[in-house]
């Protein structure tokens, strides 16, 4: 299991009385309902850095108040946005619409950092899996107000700008096909993958198999013994043609299916 946090990679406002401003690259960014004088804000991050294969079990937004005025914003309202912007061209006159429900509602009275309970999780696995166009939120106050108030952008350089923890695990990947050994030597199968194919070995050496809690070493000794390297010593059911059975494993995490954790092991003469 890894957690990361993702920093946001744009991040401005959109400011109503300046209809063709642009603000991406202001240290500082603004939201306000008090029009004409209106000021929305968008933020957007990049996942790539995550393993494609990842499975996100956790994602929290973080956003540090960072100033209030006039008693701050009680109510701003976090939705997705509709279509892709930039913050080096978007302004209050191209600025995207919102689609989808209200994911959160932050409460911005007071300095500090909030967050958002975790509420933005499902859309993160959206983005990550594209099965959510990612084009970032919009955060509104919801009210008509005569207050602000601001949070840092990106362009400090000191992350200290809104970003998403995310918490991700690589699943277990099945390893297909058989794998043959002759003559003396060794076979690994070793990293975060299922075994449920059949390893065939023919003379001396030594089979290691190795897999996420569970470790086993198949020694083909001159007396064709085996041994399973773990808290659980037992020998392997050898028949009268000197084939070794399936070797299974009783101890297994609760999470894992118990045919995927069955290695079978055979010694053809």
């Amino acid at each position: 299991m890894t957690t990361i946090k993702v920093y946001a990679n744009d991040d401005t406002y959109a400011k109503e009385d300046v209809p063709s401003g642009r603000y991406g690259t202001d240290t500082t960014i603004y939201i306000r309902t008090y029009s004409p004088k209106s000021l929305y804000a968008f933020i957007k991050w990049d996942f790539s850095d995550i393993p494609a294969d990842a499975e996100i079990s956790a994602a929290t937004l973080y956003v540090y108040c960072k100033t209030v005025s006039g008693g701050g914003c009680p109510d701003v309202q976090m939705y997705r946005c509709d279509t892709d912007w930039f913050e080096s061209s978007l302004n209050w006159n191209n600025m995207p619409g919102i689609t989808g429900d209200l994911i959160h509602t932050f409460n911005f009275i007071k300095v500090g950092n909030k967050n958002d309970g975790g509420a933005i999780l499902p859309i993160v696995k959206g983005w990550f899996d594209k099965s959510i166009a990612n084009y970032g939120i919009r955060l509104k106050e919801k009210n008509e107000l005569d207050a602000y108030c601001t949070f840092y952008s990106n362009e400090t350089g000191y992350l200290v700008d809104a970003y998403i923890e995310v918490t991700y695990t690589i699943p277990v990947h099945r390893t297909e096909g058989i794998a043959n050994v002759s003559g003396k030597g060794s076979l690994n199968i070793n990293g975060s993958k299922r075994v449920s194919n059949i390893v065939q070995v023919s003379g001396a050496g030594s089979v290691i198999v190795k897999l996420p809690y569970l470790e086993l070493n198949a020694i083909l000794s001159s007396e064709e013994r085996v041994k399973k390297l773990s808290a659980l010593e037992r020998p392997a059911d050898i028949s009268s043609e000197e084939r070794i059975k399936t070797l299974s494993v009783q101890e297994r995490p609760a999470d894992v299916d118990i045919q995927e954790r069955e290695v079978i092991l055979g010694v053809d003469k």
